[in-house]
């Protein structure tokens, strides 16, 4: 589920370039800096997440991850300044890839080495499930 809801809110924003640009008086291809600046930060959270899963343990950084990033997207969505929205946008990437990656990470520990390739598939598959639905 933490897969499928980074990957759709990755593409959700990209209907919306048109009506970025225009409430926020901005350039079409400014309108549409939202979408790379999220998978940036997506991959900046694929290189902390490791570090915060083996600090703060697997379980605490996803109950972060789950809080931050619900409150990252509703700051998305209320925003009043471009730059801001910029700036949630890209921070919320970093907190959809953190929970990416320590939902397989999870799975991996859940689950012994004959029984993985069930819960494995339904994860790689919301990968592709998020932008297709978004």
């Amino acid at each position: 589920m933490l897969t499928l809801r980074s990957s759709l809110a990755a593409t959700i924003i990209t209907p919306a370039d048109f009506h970025i640009g225009h409430d926020f008086h901005i350039s079409p291809v400014l309108s549409a800096l939202p979408f790379g600046l999220y998978i940036l930060g997506y991959a900046l959270g694929f290189l902390i997440g490791p570090v915060i899963s083996e600090v703060l343990s697997r379980k605490n950084a996803l109950l972060i991850n789950m809080l931050g990033f619900a409150l990252l997207q509703l700051g998305v969505g209320l925003s009043r300044n471009v730059i801001l929205l910029f700036c949630l946008e890209c921070l919320s990437g970093v907190f959809g890839g953190v929970g990416s990656l320590v939902s397989a990470s999870v799975l991996f520990d859940m689950y012994p080495k004959k029984q993985r390739a069930m819960p494995h598939g339904f994860l790689f598959a919301s990968f592709f499930l998020g932008p297709i639905s978004g």
